[in-house]
């Protein structure tokens, strides 16, 4: 690890080490903590941090989570390509919180869909991946 990062890491454990037992951070508030001690320079893009701060949250073990008191999640959304995206990461990590989530996708065309495209650009690749069986789609 590069001094850099070292002095980044250390002024985010010192942060933290400093929250009294109750007390919770924002992401906004560490930020700005991160941007009046550590040069500019070394301070991580905006979402490197919003990254950071979700495993901070995750995994710190500061505070016990609070449970929702229920053990189903259920999300429904319509999303184009750039949502997809975006949405992704927010997948990801209720897919960590769970162990593994059921993803269903429905699209609708006015027309028909280009074949190859649909077979080499969604089908296979997700076969690939063993997430699809050989005769879907």
């Amino acid at each position: 690890m590069d001094n850099q990062s070292k002095r980044l890491f250390y002024n985010v454990v010192t942060l933290i080490e400093s929250l009294e037992p109750d007390k919770r951070i924002t992401r906004k508030a560490l930020i700005e903590h991160l941007r009046r001690r550590v040069p500019e320079e070394i301070v991580p893009s905006e979402p490197v941090l919003r990254h950071a701060y979700r495993h901070l949250v995750l995994n710190s073990g500061i505070n016990e989570p609070q449970q929702t008191g229920s053990r189903t999640v259920a999300l429904s959304f319509v999303a184009d390509r750039k949502n997809v995206y975006g949405a992704w990461n927010a997948l990801a990590n209720l897919a960590d919180l769970a162990g593994a989530i059921s993803i269903s996708a429905t699209a609708t065309a006015a027309v028909g869909y280009d074949k190859a495209k649909l077979e080499n650009g969604v089908l296979e690749p997700l076969r690939e991946l063993g997430l699809i069986e050989e005769d879907e789609g």
